[in-house]
């Protein structure tokens, strides 16, 4: 298959039109809170919790916080079923987890559906809102499930992409979704393989009316335009939205002769899609790439270096650096965080996100030598505990610490994180004798009365005095 980069500008005016929404939510409850974690005043110390150990799930996972609470809202499917499930944290009622203070509930199971799940929790004029996107691998589609959570959830599910057979190509593995401040729209980053050979990046978002995909009632209501064609790109997709609501995706290069991680960001100004890379130059590199994007527009990757067993940190320079190219060699600059282990290409087992005071932290897999893994997290020594020491990273200036050890299991076999102001979650797969359980870790940012605010707890610092 011919390289190619779309030079289609994006459809702006799909990232600024909703219309009424593909699910109008009510409001979402007010008793849905970890008070457990938040009663327990310390920034430092992690909550973990079992959500879902009742069958074979936690693969193909993915977390996002609820933006005004931090409550954890979780995807992931179900391997002996072939089902899309989806976890939260309930006051009272619940039937799975920790204490049945966790509710779980299938999304969809009509066929083969779940895999590559990626969810985006929003909150709009109507209420609270769920987004998630996934694989039908019955049909090869990419389908979108979007949900209204009051003191139950209730979701709907549509196929936007694909189709296999008669369509000619299979869509909808890694994908990547996110809704945009800016308009309300929701977007999804995802694979698609072609019947004549070759993979593609595509873009699918909702637009009001007019769309070119999406099947029944979400029919002319997507998008889908490839962003990027070639030869085996378009594994572990990424989707972001910078602070101009511009989007940013990262992708993996999954060749036999060569492996490499991506970055494909949308340019106002030609207008067009850009893309350049921190490849490590010599290694085979790239898996589990993700990314977070600076106020300013700079971008930071993280990825596995499986020729070293070693996860790498990259930030993009321009010029001057040590690996990666855009349009001329020496892009970014790459540092050695911590070592990993042998690097899995099945699932996830890496993800980075902003920590509530902007820093990068790196949830990842550190396999053992021998049987077991644990989950362990990276952040610069600025954002580790008070007087803890630095550990990993270039001479010494990161701290990796183990959220959850593995005792004769494999931990963090898929590995998923979101940050915000409230806090960080961590999602991951526990495999014990092959029955794989969904945990997570937690991490609440307290509230602290320093005689600067008062009254309204939402003035409050996150600062301790």
């Amino acid at each position: 298959m011919t390289s190619q980069l779309s030079l289609r500008p994006l459809l702006l005016a799909g990232l600024i039109a909703l219309g009424g929404g593909l699910c109008p939510l009510p409001a979402a409850s007010a008793g849905d809170a970890l008070e457990a974690g938040r009663a327990k005043a310390d920034i430092w110390w992690w909550a973990i919790r079992d959500v879902d150990a009742a069958r074979n799930v936690g693969t193909h996972l993915a977390v996002a916080l609820h933006p005004d609470t931090g409550e954890p809202y979780m995807s992931y499917y179900d391997s002996a079923g072939g089902d899309l499930w989806f976890a939260r944290h309930v006051a009272f009622g619940g039937n799975c987890g920790t204490e049945n203070r966790w509710s779980c509930q299938v999304v969809d199971s009509g066929g083969d559906v779940g895999q590559y799940s990626s969810i985006a929790v929003f909150t709009d004029a109507a209420g609270l809102n769920v987004a998630i996107s996934y694989h039908d691998a019955t049909t090869g589609s990419l389908k979108v499930a979007t949900g209204l959570c009051t003191e139950t959830c209730v979701f709907a599910t549509w196929l936007i992409d694909g189709g296999y057979p008669p369509g000619g190509s299979y869509a909808g593995r890694y994908s990547s979704v996110v809704h945009s401040d800016w308009g309300g729209n929701v977007l999804v980053a995802y694979q698609e393989a072609h019947d004549d050979g070759g993979e593609a990046v595509r873009l699918a978002q909702t637009v009001s009316s007019g769309g070119n995909c999406g099947a029944g009632g979400a029919a002319g209501r997507w998008q889908c335009d490839t962003i990027y064609g070639d030869n085996d790109v378009g594994y572990f997709n990424w989707l972001t939205l910078d602070s101009l609501h511009i989007p940013h995706i990262s992708y993996y290069l999954k060749r036999s002769d060569s492996h490499g991680p991506y970055h494909l960001w949308y340019d106002p100004s030609v207008p067009q899609w850009r893309l350049d890379s921190s490849w490590v130059w010599g290694h085979f590199s790239g898996a589990s790439v993700s990314h977070i994007v600076e106020a300013s527009g700079l971008v930071h990757q993280a990825f596995l270096d499986e020729t070293t067993e070693e996860l790498v940190y990259a930030t993009y320079v321009g010029t001057g650096g040590n690996c990666g190219y855009d349009g001329s060699n020496n892009a970014y600059w790459c540092d050695v965080i911590d070592g990993v282990g042998v690097v899995d290409l099945s699932n996830r087992t890496a993800a980075m996100a902003a920590d509530p005071a902007g820093y990068p932290i790196i949830a990842y897999r550190y396999a053992y030598d021998g049987f077991g893994s644990e989950l362990r997290l990276a952040q610069p020594l600025a954002a580790a505990p008070p007087g803890w020491s630095p550990n990993c990273g270039p001479s010494n200036t990161w701290v990796c610490s183990t959220v959850d050890v593995g005792v004769s299991v494999e931990n963090a076999d898929a590995v998923s994180i979101a940050s915000n102001a409230h806090g960080t979650a961590i999602a991951y797969l526990e495999d014990n004798d092959y029955d794989g359980d969904l945990k997570v870790a937690l991490r609440f940012v307290p509230l602290f009365a320093d005689d600067f605010e008062s009254g309204d707890t939402s003035a409050w610092s996150a600062v301790v005095p």
